[in-house]
């Protein structure tokens, strides 16, 4: 009677590590496979960081290219608001010279 009880005591045993024992595969393929759902997202994460990182460049490119770009303008206005003011006191000039000439010549035209 003894024994039987042991040999029930020890199946009952076997039973219950056998259990565990598959609970513990389970356990371990369902981590195992959240793990590869994890790494794939980091992976389509990363991929998209490092598309944002290309962009961020281009556009960083862009930036420093339309600056240059308008620091040109910019310059090239100057220059042409420079020969603007020129032009205009040439212009003063003749204009006043014409007014003598005019005058001059309504003088002479007169005596």
């Amino acid at each position: 009677a003894a024994s039987d009880t042991l040999k029930s005591v020890n199946s009952q045993a076997s039973v219950l590590e056998a259990r565990v024992a598959q609970a513990q595969l389970e356990d371990e393929a369902k981590l195992a496979r959240q793990k590869a759902v994890f790494e794939q997202k980091l992976r389509v994460q990363e991929q998209k960081n490092q598309m944002e990182v290309r962009a961020n460049e281009a556009i960083s490119h862009e930036i420093e290219s339309l600056k240059a770009n308008n620091s040109a303008l910019r310059k090239r206005a100057q220059e042409l608001q420079e020969g603007n003011r020129l032009m205009r006191t040439e212009l003063r000039a003749l204009e006043s010279r014409f007014g003598l000439a005019q005058a001059f010549s309504a003088s002479a035209l007169k005596s």
